[in-house]
């Protein structure tokens, strides 16, 4: 990767707001300084400062999505830099890694709601609310062992499409694959728990991403906590 992640002058901008807003360091991430790479680290700043920026002010769930997501974005593009010889094996219509459990932030759930109230039309809400009372009856059969590892498809997705692909949540945005097959392998032989082949930094430091937000957001009183997205979507 010839080019850094991020610039030099972009971090201390935001270590001087993190510092200067009191928002503590978790010790969860001041153990990334230990690693041998700086990225980890410097994304937990970043976002934290990302986040600490637009809590400051009303909150805009909206707004709060967007930083996350495109924080998410430029670490995707940065990262699939280094796997040009092995390319991501990601493709439209490909849709194993949909049938996994999404974990989501209260304003990505705020976002999708108003995605679906502005974007979709009557007859597309009703299929909706068909299909995420369908997931949930099968979910709720399932034991929470169960629950966290077998394949249910989103009922966001038709046809091998997301519906809300716009607006899809940070657990989408940093999910990928080098190996088709072994998507297959993992999504039929879910019991066994198979590994998919995927880029260790971009899967830390989107992961991270989400950490620094929730850290800040319990930090300035909000809500923090991790949302099942169908369930979610149910209980609005």
């Amino acid at each position: 990767m010839s080019e850094p992640l991020y610039d030099p002058v972009e971090i201390e901008f935001a270590k001087g707001r993190v510092r200067d807003s009191g928002f503590p360091i978790s010790a969860d991430a001041a153990s990334l300084l230990r690693l041998d790479a700086d990225e980890p680290f410097l994304t937990y700043v970043l976002a934290a400062s990302e986040a600490l920026r637009l809590v400051s002010g009303p909150l805009d769930p909206v707004a709060l999505s967007g930083a996350m997501h495109a924080l998410v974005d430029r670490i995707a593009a940065w990262t699939t830099l280094s796997t040009e010889a092995t390319p991501l094996a990601c493709r439209v219509g490909c849709n194993f890694c949909c049938s996994l459990r999404v974990n989501v932030l209260w304003p990505e759930v705020e976002t999708i709601r108003q995605h679906i109230a502005t974007r979709f039309s009557d007859e597309a809400k009703a299929q909706l609310a068909s299909a995420v009372d369908e997931f949930l009856h099968e979910a709720n059969q399932l034991s929470p062992e169960q629950r966290a590892v077998k394949p249910i498809l989103c009922p966001l997705n038709r046809g091998g499409h997301c519906t809300i692909y716009e607006v899809r949540p940070m657990t989408c945005r940093n999910h990928h694959s080098l190996s088709v097959s072994q998507c297959q392998s993992a999504f039929e032989r879910w019991q066994e728990n198979l590994p998919v082949t995927r880029i260790a930094m971009r899967k830390l430091c989107g992961e991270i991403v989400m950490e620094a937000f929730m850290d800040v957001l319990e930090f300035c009183g909000h809500d923090s906590r991790v949302f099942d997205l169908p369930s979610s979507l149910k209980a609005g």
